[in-house]
C-alpha cells in the first residue's frame, strides 16, 4: 500500500483456487507507481485516460489515431476527462514540434510584427552574450534585456562573481600583453610567478580605490584566494605550451573586440560588424574575444573564452542555446584571420580545481593544439 503497510492476499482467492482445481490461478503483481502504456492493463479511469493521452502524444502508439481519438471522446463524455485536460494536450503537442508557433511564443499579431521589425531591423546590432542569455532562457532575455529588470543587488561582503570575472579578466588581459607571442616556458617560473601576483596586486589596488570593501580583512582574504587560483592557471598555462609547443601555438590578441571598441581593448581590434547572412537576411554581432592564440607561420588560430564556471557543452552550443565560441569563430574568419585554419574555440576555466579546457569546439585533426582529449 502507499502507506507502506504489509498486504496479504484475499482468502476469496484462495477458496476460488481450490474450486476450480486442478485449473490455475495466474497470479500478476501491477504496482501502482509504474507508468503503463497498453490500455488493456488500464483498471481505473485515471489510468485509462493517462494512457490515452501519451498515445495521442509521445508513444509508443499501439492505437490507431482513430482509436485514440474515438476513446478520448467517449472518456470525455463519461467525464473520466475534462476537455481542458484535451486542449492542453493538444497544446503541448504543437510545443513539441518541429515548428515554432504561438504557444511557444511566436508573435502572430501583425502590429507587433511590424514594431518588432522596424526595432530589429537591419541596422540593429546583436551581440554574442545576448544571443546566448536568448537562446538559455528567452524570458530571462526578455526580463533583462527588454523590460530592463535587474536582479536585486544586496551587500556582500565578499566579492561577487561578476567582479571577479571582471577582474580576473583584467589581470590576465594585462599578464599576456606584456607577454605577446612569447613562449612562457622559456622564462624562470618564479619570475613569471611573480610578475602575475603583482599585476593582480595593481589590479585589486585599483578596484579597492573605486569601490572600497565593506570589510577589509574579507577583502585581502579574497584577493589571496585569487590569487592563488592565478597561480594554478599560470602554472597549467606553462604546461599547456609545452606541451602544445610543437604546434607553434602562442598567445597574440587579448580581448579581441568587433563591432566596438574600448580602451582595454587589444589594439587589433576593429569596429566592423560581424555579418551573418542567410537569404537576404543580414544580422550585425559585436563581441569581444578574451584570448587568441595564433600559428603565423603555420596560418592556424584557436579563441578562447574565460570562465569562472566549466562553459556550455557541445550539445547546448548544437542546440543554439550558447552561442558565444560559433561566433567568436565566425569574427576570427571573417574579420581577423581570413584563411588561416581554426583548430577551434574553448572556455578557459578560472577555478581552483577540475579540468580547464573541457569544453567548446575543437576539430580532432588539431587537438594537440589546446591539450584536450578527442572527445
Amino acid at each position: 500500500m502507499d502507506d507502506g503497510t504489509e498486504t496479504v492476499a484475499s482468502y476469496y482467492v484462495d477458496e476460488l483456487r481450490r474450486a476450480i482445481a486442478p485449473a490455475k490461478i495466474e497470479v500478476r503483481q501491477i504496482r501502482s507507481d509504474i507508468d503503463g502504456w497498453d490500455i488493456a492493463v488500464a483498471s481505473t479511469p485515471s489510468e485509462m485516460t493517462t494512457i490515452l493521452m501519451r498515445q495521442a502524444s509521445v508513444g509508443p502508439h499501439t492505437l490507431s489515431p482513430n482509436q485514440v481519438e474515438k476513446l478520448l471522446s467517449e472518456a470525455e463524455r463519461r467525464y473520466f476527462v475534462s476537455r481542458s485536460a484535451l486542449d492542453r494536450v493538444k497544446i503541448e503537442q504543437e510545443r513539441n514540434s518541429r515548428f515554432f508557433g504561438p504557444y511557444d511564443g511566436e508573435i502572430t499579431n501583425p502590429e507587433l510584427s511590424h514594431i518588432l521589425a522596424r526595432h530589429f531591423g537591419p541596422e540593429y546590432v546583436y551581440s554574442a552574450s545576448r544571443l546566448s542569455t536568448y537562446g538559455n532562457c528567452a524570458f530571462r532575455f526578455f526580463a533583462n534585456r527588454v523590460l530592463r529588470i535587474e536582479p536585486r543587488s544586496e551587500a556582500a561582503l565578499d566579492l561577487q562573481a561578476i567582479d571577479a570575472g571582471k577582474l580576473l579578466h583584467d589581470i590576465l588581459r594585462r599578464f599576456f600583453e606584456k607577454h605577446r607571442d612569447e613562449y612562457l616556458p622559456a622564462h624562470p617560473r618564479d619570475l613569471l610567478r611573480d610578475d602575475l601576483r603583482q599585476t593582480a596586486e595593481a589590479v585589486f589596488k585599483e578596484h579597492e580605490d573605486k569601490v572600497p570593501p565593506l570589510n577589509d580583512r574579507i577583502w585581502k582574504i579574497d584577493c589571496e584566494i585569487r590569487k592563488l587560483i592565478l597561480d594554478q592557471v599560470l602554472l597549467y598555462e606553462l604546461k599547456l605550451q609545452e606541451k602544445t609547443d610543437p604546434r607553434g601555438m602562442r598567445p597574440m590578441y587579448f580581448e579581441l573586440a568587433f563591432g566596438r571598441a574600448s580602451q582595454a581593448s587589444d589594439p587589433g581590434s576593429k569596429r566592423e560588424y560581424l555579418k551573418l547572412e542567410r537569404d537576404s537576411d543580414v544580422a550585425l554581432i559585436q563581441g569581444q574575444i578574451d584570448r587568441v592564440d595564433v600559428n603565423p607561420k603555420a596560418r592556424l588560430a584557436i579563441a578562447y573564452d574565460y570562465k569562472l564556471s566549466q562553459g556550455a557543452g557541445l550539445d547546448e552550443i548544437k542546440s543554439g542555446r550558447q552561442v558565444q565560441i560559433p561566433i567568436y569563430l565566425a569574427a576570427l574568419e571573417q574579420l581577423f584571420l581570413p584563411g588561416f585554419q581554426l583548430a577551434g574555440g574553448g572556455y578557459h576555466s578560472l577555478r581552483a580545481k577540475g579540468p580547464r579546457l573541457n569544453r567548446g569546439l575543437h576539430r580532432t585533426a588539431f587537438a594537440d593544439c589546446s591539450w584536450v582529449s578527442s572527445r
